[in-house]
């Protein structure tokens, strides 16, 4: 492709070797109608050298581009943008005189405008102004007949052209109508028409939209736009205490943040440019606007170029203080040379100086065509300090590729700006914990457990938003040991396993900002917390094998356990009541101390503990439920078969019944203080109702009946008592336990 500095050199050398009197027919000849073309050839043969040479020599170089200008150096300023308009303004001449751009415009649809004295030129537009407006809709509504566009007042003025402010009455909204000035050159026109249709083919949030392209009555065009109501991004970075902050840091984080973002957008909207194969080459913070809600504007696309003709090389145009090295030298452009004015915007950003610096023009123009690297304050995050510079490299290969690469690292800095809030938290909940470990502590306190909890998961939130972010990995590592040594203190041998295992793989072993010493440092950290953890895994199961054994011991002579041979206990003497009632009553020894004992009652009795034995037999496995249980059941059925022999003995000698429930009372006694011996206390007091009847019934012998059934119903209040006594113990513990269980759960992390 031959670009434009092609095209200059092969005239020039055609030129250069003619005599001086055919130089300028020639030249005009090759150049045809482009005067920005013949004034860079002709500024090369004053210089009198050949365009390479011409283009290692800055002072030559600039010197050229900018007399193609034609215009007085000293008019251009070097924080305004190059374009038709400024320079048509400082041509030295008088601008005016021309059709106003009727010739560029008379192919537009003419557009309904009614304009009235506010458009004077300086007229502003005040609140009044715009409250009017909107409350005259209602009251001037649009008609078939009347004009669409009320113009209101003037929202700015140039050299040749304004911005009207305007009430368009058909949808009731107020517009901003772009124009030139009555007598304006036509070449101001026909910039505005090809503004506003490359403007106008970019629907994108960021890109104003276009309502209309057309011309007014007397044939000037007339470009109706959305009216943006705010404040240029350059006043928020001149004024920290501007109002429009509020609405700007309304989306949080700090105002870094918000420039930004402020600038992701603008290269979202720079990047959806190029994809429709246009150029803005003018990206700056003037040309950014902020709306009221915070929402962001590329503004100002009149120097805006076809990539297909930008990519031939270009005239001198842009903002020489954000300028391009290509820009100035005239070479091919294309999307990496907005990404420098992107880059050149973040400079401005971070230091509140613009990128190129000079007292005149040409000054600036030789710095921007040789951009150095930038030294940035330690203060300027290494993240933005590195896409800045790489953003403004003088050769377009070094810089990012697109406007969305650029977007992606100012992204990644959002991000990293994110995690860096979420790891200094997390960090200081980790120093937290660690400085109350080194004390004593209440292995309990659920504040503790929220600190190591709230510690290690901040890290991993930080870590995946910036996986190579610094001192994060080592953060993560810290947090998983101290969450180790919480539960080493706690004796929670399970869960330090478990938080240990996990914890190596989740600090990321080889992380960019861990070297080699302070693996070896985290590695033997972490041997010596394996050390403890397997320790405290042995002692838990030494400790939990004397817990099952004290645990066996204790249910096997558990008197509540036993609440099964109580009412074994408790059966056995109601029977031996009721059927010593029966044989009694057919003996009619009721009342008669001397009355002798009979076979009957002897048969009736072995029948009974055949019975008992038989019971005892078929549920020995609910009877005997611990050691202490098995035991009672064997006292009792041990004294039942002694009560059975000496009846047996009494009927042989002809023992009364008196002497012989003497006997049998004397037993039980004995029965019943041996098993409170190694039982329940219970079994005492019928020790003591047993002596009692039979001391009652060594006096009074004639009552031996009714002292026996009292002292045998006596027998069974007792052990139903202590039956229900030791049931509700029972209950109690159970519960107790079950609390305990739930507690325990609910204490594991």
């Amino acid at each position: 492709m031959t670009t434009r500095w092609d095209r200059i050199e092969e005239i020039f050398a055609a030129a250069a070797d003619l005599p001086d009197g055919e130089r300028g027919g020639f030249v005009a000849g090759a150049c045809g109608d482009d005067a920005g073309l013949r004034a860079e050839v002709e500024a090369l043969l004053a210089a009198d050298r050949r365009p390479r040479a011409v283009l290692d020599d800055d002072g030559a170089l600039v010197a050229a581009r900018v007399a193609a200008l034609r215009v007085d150096p000293a008019a251009i300023a070097i924080d305004r943008t190059i374009c038709d308009d400024t320079l048509l303004s400082g041509s030295g001449g008088s601008p005016r005189g021309g059709d106003g751009g009727r010739a560029a415009a008379a192919s537009l649809p003419i557009l309904s405008l009614a304009e009235g004295d506010a458009v004077d030129a300086g007229a502003g537009v005040d609140r009044g102004d715009v409250d009017g407006a909107r409350a005259g809709a209602a009251a001037a509504p649009a008609t078939a007949d009347g004009p669409d566009l009320a113009v209101r007042g003037t929202l700015g003025e140039g050299g040749m052209g304004q911005v009207l402010l305007a009430w368009q009455r058909s949808v009731g909204r107020e517009v901003a109508i772009k124009t030139v000035a009555r007598d304006g050159p036509a070449a101001l026109a026909r910039a505005l028409v090809a503004e506003a249709r490359i403007a106008g083919g970019l629907e994108h949030p960021v890109i104003p939209p276009i309502h209309a392209l057309g011309r007014a009555a007397d044939g000037r065009p007339l470009l109706v736009m959305k009216r943006i109501e705010g404040t240029s991004w350059a006043a928020l970075l001149a004024d920290p205490a501007h109002p429009a902050w509020t609405a700007v840091e309304a989306a949080g984080g700090d105002r870094l943040a918000a420039h930004v973002r402020i600038l992701g957008r603008v290269a979202d909207a720079a990047h959806f440019a190029h994809g429709r194969g246009y150029l803005h080459r003018d990206l700056k913070p003037d040309n950014v606007m902020i709306g009221g809600d915070g929402e962001v504007y590329l503004v100002d696309w009149g120097i805006a170029l076809p990539l297909v003709e930008a990519a031939a090389g270009a005239e001198l145009r842009g903002t020489p203080q954000y300028m391009a090295p290509e820009m100035v030298d005239g070479r091919p452009l294309d999307a990496r040379s907005d990404v420098f004015l992107l880059g050149a915007t973040l400079h401005r950003v971070l230091t509140g100086a613009p990128r190129h610096a000079g007292a005149t023009l040409a000054e600036v123009l030789v710095q921007a065509r040789h951009p150095r690297p930038v030294a940035y304050p330690a203060a300027v995050p290494a993240e933005l300090a590195a896409l800045a510079r790489d953003a403004t490299a003088a050769d377009p290969a070094a810089r990012p590729p697109s406007a969305r690469a650029f977007r992606d690292r100012l992204d990644r800095f959002l991000r990293h700006g994110a995690a860096a809030a979420v790891a200094a938290s997390a960090l200081a909940r980790a120093d937290e914990l660690e400085r109350r470990l080194a004390g004593t502590i209440d292995p309990g306190d659920p504040a503790l457990q929220r600190l190591a909890t709230e510690a290690r998961f901040g890290l991993v939130e930080a870590r995946r938003l910036w996986p190579d972010g610094p001192a994060i990995a080592r953060g993560l590592a810290r947090a998983h040991r101290l969450a180790v040594r919480l539960e080493l203190r706690r004796g929670n041998a399970a869960a330090a396993r478990a938080l240990l295992d996990d914890g190596a793989d989740a600090a990321g072993a080889g992380a960019p900002d861990v070297g080699p010493a302070d693996a070896d440092a985290d590695a033997d950290a972490v041997a010596a917390l394996r050390g403890e953890v397997e320790a405290l895994e042995r002692d838990v199961v030494a400790r939990a094998a004397r817990e099952r054994e004290l645990s066996r011991l204790a249910y096997d002579l558990s008197p509540e356990v036993a609440l099964r041979a109580l009412l074994l206990a408790l059966l056995l003497g109601l029977g031996v009541m009721v059927v010593g009632l029966v044989v009694a009553t057919r003996a009619g020894a009721l009342g008669r101390a001397t009355t002798q004992v009979s076979g009957g009652y002897v048969v009736v009795g072995a029948g009974l503990l055949g019975i008992v034995g038989a019971i005892v037999l078929g549920f020995w496995r609910a009877l005997s439920a611990n050691a202490l249980a098995r035991r009672q059941v064997v006292v009792a059925i041990v004294t039942a078969v002694l009560i059975l022999a000496e009846r047996a003995i009494a009927w042989r000698d002809g023992a009364s019944y008196a002497a012989c429930a003497t006997q049998e009372y004397v037993v039980i006694g004995l029965a019943a203080t041996v098993t409170a011996i190694f039982a329940a206390r219970i079994w005492l007091v019928v020790a003591a109702i047993a002596g009692a009847c039979a001391l009652l019934l060594q006096l009074w012998p004639g009552r031996v009946m009714i002292i026996s059934q009292a002292g045998l119903a006596l027998f069974a209040v007792t052990l139903a008592l202590g039956a229900w006594r030791a049931g509700r113990r029972r209950s109690q513990q159970l519960d107790a336990l079950a609390t305990d269980h739930r507690e325990d759960r609910a204490d594991l992390p």
